[in-house]
């Protein structure tokens, strides 16, 4: 068993990663590369960015505005959430849970 390999809770299920992965991820021009742990489960998510990637982007998130920014070489950048399309992905997930029980 890989030791960066763990079970982990995921909205409320306990599930095992599958694989851990370094990946590149390119925000408003800055490349940072992050850890990815890779689940097989249902979830509104495509993925979580976590703590280590907040940390190394010297970002400040905020969930009340569903905003995070960031500096970069070209000021401060924002990444904002698309509410109407986040709500239609867990509609549509809580629909496919359900269907499963």
């Amino acid at each position: 068993m890989n030791p960066d390999v763990e079970n982990m809770n995921v909205e409320n299920m306990n599930v095992e990663n599958m694989n851990v992965e370094n990946m590149n991820v390119i925000t408003k021009g800055i490349n940072k590369q992050t850890k990815f742990n890779v689940v097989d489960c249902q979830s509104a998510y495509n993925v979580i960015l976590g703590r280590p990637w907040i940390h190394e982007m010297k970002a400040i998130p905020s969930t009340y505005h569903q905003k995070i920014k960031f500096p970069s070489p070209w000021g401060i950048q924002e990444i904002a959430s698309e509410n109407k399309v986040a709500r239609e992905c867990y509609k549509i997930t809580m629909k496919t849970k359900s269907q499963d029980i």
